[in-house]
């Protein structure tokens, strides 16, 4: 978050057998993502802002040059995942509608990709951002062969949204083809659609249902 460590972390995106990532705070680069990045880093190394040292270092890591171009690299897949790096300066119920701003705003900026040769759809880009938080991401943790996509022998794991609230507020969690989780009302109303409509765990998150579902 904040371009990396000075002077030459993001470098890495060019290497071999290297996947890089990125925090989603600087992810998209927009009006208000440099302003807030010193004082998050203040209190993430938890640096004094009396310290002329602890300043410098901080500002060292707060870089518009390498945010801006951590969108472009994304683009491009030099930079693999898009993760939160939770309350370590990332906001982890932000990684999937972060994603696909990202991917809305590179539209926008850069037009469409050199591998889409239709004027159908967006499909490689959406599988290029998709894989950012998914099949990449199981790849560096050595699991992509139990999950990460949707294959055989590999265990489903599905998130449904309604578009409205796509990236924000999930409507069912399908793992396995049994539903774990979902929007459901107060289970004292007569009918499940009663509000307040929340996520709630269903059949899946139960008994021995969730052992052979993780």
């Amino acid at each position: 978050a904040g371009g990396g460590h000075a002077p030459d972390i993001i470098s890495v995106a060019g290497k071999s057998n290297c996947i890089p990532s990125s925090t989603n705070p600087t992810n998209p680069y927009t009006v208000n993502t440099f302003d807030e990045h010193l004082d998050m880093i203040m209190v993430c190394h938890h640096l004094n802002p009396d310290v002329p040292e602890d300043v410098a270092f901080a500002e060292s890591r707060v870089r518009p040059q390498t945010i801006a171009a951590e969108d472009i690299l994304h683009d491009t897949g030099a930079i693999s995942i898009l993760g939160s790096d939770s309350q370590g300066m990332g906001r982890i119920n932000e990684v999937i509608c972060r994603t696909w701003q990202l991917a809305s705003k590179m539209k926008d900026q850069r037009g469409r990709l050199p591998e889409e040769t239709t004027a159908l759809g967006d499909n490689e880009r959406i599988k290029r951002y998709i894989a950012k938080y998914t099949i990449n991401a199981a790849r560096v943790f050595g699991i992509d062969s139990y999950i990460g996509s949707l294959e055989p022998g590999k265990l489903a794991d599905l998130v449904l949204w309604r578009p409205a609230f796509f990236g924000i507020k999930p409507e069912l969690v399908v793992k396995g083809g049994f539903i774990v989780h979902g929007v459901m009302g107060d289970s004292a109303a007569s009918l499940y659609t009663c509000e307040p409509l929340v996520m709630r765990p269903q059949w899946g998150a139960f008994g021995e249902a969730k052992q052979a579902l993780s």
